[in-house]
């Protein structure tokens, strides 16, 4: 159990990470691509106005098959 533990707890603060950051960008009503890489364990956040990188998410292992849900409410 510890094992498990060890392996999912920085796996839950990124996603908690990721929510707090959706909720504050959904208040100022931002769009946002999220760019996964397999090949790394990083997650982009890419402003389509700009098509800039906006942010990272670190630490994900082989980041692939980000689906939001049909309201939006989570990914």
């Amino acid at each position: 159990m510890k094992k498990i533990m060890r392996r999912t707890a920085p796996l839950l603060g990124m996603v908690a990470t990721l929510l707090a950051y959706l909720a504050a960008a959904e208040t100022q009503a931002q769009v946002r691509v999220m760019q996964t890489n397999s090949t790394d364990t990083m997650v982009h956040l890419i402003d389509p106005a700009t098509n800039a990188v906006v942010a990272t998410i670190d630490g994900i292992p082989v980041a692939h098959g980000i689906a939001a849900a049909p309201d939006g409410s989570r990914i």
